[in-house]
Protein backbone atom coordinates (compact mmCIF):
# COMPACT_ATOMS: atom_id res chain seq x y z
CA UNK A 1 0.00 0.00 0.00
CA UNK A 2 1.42 3.71 -0.69
CA UNK A 3 1.12 7.05 0.85
CA UNK A 4 -1.58 7.92 -2.07
CA UNK A 5 -3.90 4.95 -0.12
CA UNK A 6 -3.90 6.65 3.17
CA UNK A 7 -7.08 8.33 5.18
CA UNK A 8 -6.90 11.71 6.19
CA UNK A 9 -5.68 11.33 9.46
CA UNK A 10 -4.07 7.95 9.35
CA UNK A 11 -0.64 7.10 10.69
CA UNK A 12 1.95 4.73 9.14
CA UNK A 13 5.49 3.59 9.12
CA UNK A 14 7.52 3.67 5.66
CA UNK A 15 8.72 0.55 4.50
CA UNK A 16 9.82 0.83 1.10
CA UNK A 17 10.89 3.48 -1.36
CA UNK A 18 10.29 2.70 -5.23
CA UNK A 19 11.59 5.20 -6.52
CA UNK A 20 14.75 4.38 -9.37
CA UNK A 21 16.10 8.01 -10.23
CA UNK A 22 19.05 9.34 -7.90
CA UNK A 23 18.35 12.19 -7.39
CA UNK A 24 14.62 11.94 -6.40
CA UNK A 25 15.17 9.40 -3.88
CA UNK A 26 17.90 11.55 -2.50
CA UNK A 27 15.85 14.61 -2.32
CA UNK A 28 13.11 12.29 -0.60
CA UNK A 29 15.33 10.51 1.48
CA UNK A 30 16.38 14.17 2.89
CA UNK A 31 12.60 15.27 3.61
CA UNK A 32 12.37 12.61 5.81
CA UNK A 33 10.59 9.92 3.56
CA UNK A 34 12.77 7.43 5.02
CA UNK A 35 11.53 3.21 5.91
CA UNK A 36 10.79 3.07 9.23
CA UNK A 37 9.34 6.29 9.78
CA UNK A 38 6.16 7.44 10.87
CA UNK A 39 4.02 9.01 8.20
CA UNK A 40 0.64 10.45 9.11
CA UNK A 41 -1.86 11.89 6.09
CA UNK A 42 -2.91 15.36 6.83
CA UNK A 43 -4.77 16.32 4.47
CA UNK A 44 -6.80 15.28 1.08
CA UNK A 45 -6.94 18.27 -1.43
CA UNK A 46 -10.85 18.49 -3.17
CA UNK A 47 -9.32 17.69 -6.22
CA UNK A 48 -7.17 14.88 -4.88
CA UNK A 49 -3.95 16.13 -5.51
CA UNK A 50 -1.48 16.99 -4.51
CA UNK A 51 -1.97 15.35 -0.68
CA UNK A 52 -0.66 16.90 2.60
CA UNK A 53 1.97 14.58 4.79
CA UNK A 54 3.42 14.98 8.05
CA UNK A 55 7.12 13.27 8.90
CA UNK A 56 8.25 13.86 12.32
CA UNK A 57 7.88 17.54 12.55
CA UNK A 58 7.68 18.66 8.78
CA UNK A 59 4.71 18.63 6.40
CA UNK A 60 4.74 18.36 2.63
CA UNK A 61 2.75 18.03 -0.05
CA UNK A 62 3.31 15.04 -2.55
CA UNK A 63 2.13 14.91 -6.17
CA UNK A 64 0.16 11.39 -6.86
CA UNK A 65 3.03 10.28 -9.13
CA UNK A 66 5.59 10.43 -5.88
CA UNK A 67 3.02 9.55 -3.28
CA UNK A 68 2.64 6.22 -4.90
CA UNK A 69 6.11 5.27 -4.93
CA UNK A 70 6.67 5.58 -1.08
CA UNK A 71 4.87 2.17 0.32
CA UNK A 72 3.47 1.84 4.06
CA UNK A 73 3.26 -1.60 5.92
CA UNK A 74 -0.27 -2.81 5.14
CA UNK A 75 -0.81 -3.10 8.87
CA UNK A 76 -0.39 -0.17 10.29
CA UNK A 77 -3.24 2.58 10.63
Amino acid sequence: MSLWNMSKGQKAQISRLDITTGEHLRRVQELGFEPGETVTCLKITPFGSPRVYQVGPCVFSLSRDLAEKIHIASGDS
